[in-house]
């Protein structure tokens, strides 16, 4: 029995450890898919075997053999951040991917591959495997449940749903409560944010862009071309300068008011290129929100504080050009605007999950597990054409959605399908062996199943 793990930046050296418990505790060898040559040399001179690690850089040559398996590539290249800049380049690529991949995983005899769901490669063997029964091998993702913290589940698909079981009949020896509270990456990011902001750093990515300083040609998860590099780079820092002149609105500005919230997402990103694709085009949503509104409503739409540079002066403008749609300030605490909003509306934030535990009615346009908690509804681009209004809205959507769970259902819920350990590369404790140890056992528990 093997594992095959998905090399992907800084996560690579946690996957490392892992296989490592796997081996030594277990007997269970490790295979590996890897795209940047960098960390393809660490990985051997920290002793993986080069038999065992399929190197699949842009310039791989055509495999002998060809898997004739549709995985739509298009949808795939179009939400990618990088391949989308050549889009015929970026098909073939993952048509050497799909086929690479398949016989690897065939000779090794890999029942379980592990990795994340965010560029068009990993995305494309997620495929792969979905449409290869003869293959007996399945892709999953190990990712945070956001709230609580240091608990994460393997996704089975690329969106972040996860099967409906009545919480009633489970018999958990221990659980807790889930609860409000701010996840801990966003401190981590926060922080980030306001170091890139600083000249240091500044400095740091002029002189990266110079030198092409850890920039692999042919690594599908970086962007290589110098004038794309430098036109995405100028048009960054030049969207920070100017947002300072967007109009904002004080968050008190909504008080007494009926509003629904939207706050945008950083883009691009996989929480909605990848998790919200037909919903990728934020301004549209808005639009589409907004035509809901009676008389008496606001929308209030919020920038992501780690997502300034990412829009231009016009997307506020035409924002801001909407009857009774309000941008407020970025650093204006969400929790308060939450707390006393109609609605909260997002692709896949972790603000409809924080309104529905605060008793606020949500709207994801994304199908995700915390859709389950009562009060978080999935919602369709047909819902909203089909209504008439807000209310309408609501109305339809508490009907068809009449079995979500209370919290503590849900809480139960969450706690049968989730696992204690950290994932993340920025979180405190990842590489301990005791987290170490709980991620391994988990996968353990996904590869053989106690009865």
């Amino acid at each position: 029995m093997k594992v095959c793990f998905v090399s992907n930046f800084e996560k690579t050296w946690i996957f490392l450890e892992v296989a490592k418990v796997l081996k030594d505790r277990f007997d269970i060898d490790s295979v590996w898919i890897v795209v940047n040559q960098s960390i393809k040399d660490k990985m051997v001179k920290r002793g993986v075997v080069e038999e065992d690690i399929l190197f699949l850089p842009k310039n791989v040559k055509q495999h002998e053999q060809t898997v004739y398996k549709d995985l739509k590539f298009n949808e795939l290249v179009y939400a990618d951040r990088y391949l989308r800049y050549d889009m015929e380049a970026g098909q073939a690529y993952l048509e050497k991917v799909r086929d690479y991949a398949y016989f690897f995983l065939k000779k090794h005899k890999a029942k379980l591959v592990l990795g994340e769901l965010t560029w068009a490669h990993e995305r494309a063997l997620y495929r792969l495997l979905l449409a290869s029964p003869e293959l007996s091998c399945r892709y999953l993702k190990p990712h945070v449940v956001r709230i609580p913290n240091g608990r994460f589940v393997f996704f089975q698909s690329e969106i972040e749903d996860l099967p409906y079981v009545d919480s009633q009949n489970l018999q958990l020896a221990n659980y807790e409560l889930v609860k409000l509270a701010k996840p801990l990456y966003y401190s981590h990011n926060n922080k980030k944010v306001a170091e890139s902001q600083s000249l240091v750093s500044r400095l740091k990515r002029l002189k990266r862009f110079i030198t092409g300083e850890n920039i692999d040609k042919y690594d599908p998860t970086l962007l290589y071309h110098p004038k794309r590099r430098f036109k995405i780079g100028y048009t960054e820092e030049k969207n920070r300068l100017i947002y300072r002149f967007v109009k904002r609105t004080p968050a008190s500005f909504l008080k007494g008011k009926s509003y629904l919230f939207y706050p945008l997402h950083k883009q691009p990103e996989a929480s909605i290129d990848v998790l919200g694709q037909y919903y990728e085009d934020q301004y549209l949503n808005i639009v589409n929100i907004w035509r809901l509104l009676g008389p008496d409503m606001y929308l209030a739409v919020k920038e992501h504080p780690n997502a300034i540079g990412d829009r231009s002066e016009e997307f506020f403008k035409k924002v801001s050009a909407l009857s009774r749609v309000v941008v407020v300030h970025e650093m204006e605490e969400s929790w308060n605007i939450i707390e006393n909003a109609t609605g909260v509306f997002s692709v896949s934030s972790t603000a409809s999950y924080e309104a529905a535990l605060m008793g606020v009615e949500s709207f994801t346009f994304s199908p995700i597990f915390f859709n389950k908690l009562k009060g978080c509804y999935h919602v369709t681009l047909n819902d909203l054409s089909t209504c008439r209004n807000f209310e309408d809205l609501l109305t339809k959507l508490r009907c068809r959605n009449q079995n979500q769970m209370d919290q503590d259902q849900f809480s139960r819920w969450l706690f049968y399908n989730s696992f204690q350990g950290k994932w993340s590369p920025t979180e405190q404790g990842v590489m301990d062996s005791s987290n170490i140890m709980k991620l391994a056992n988990a996968i353990i528990s996904i590869l053989i199943p106690s009865e």
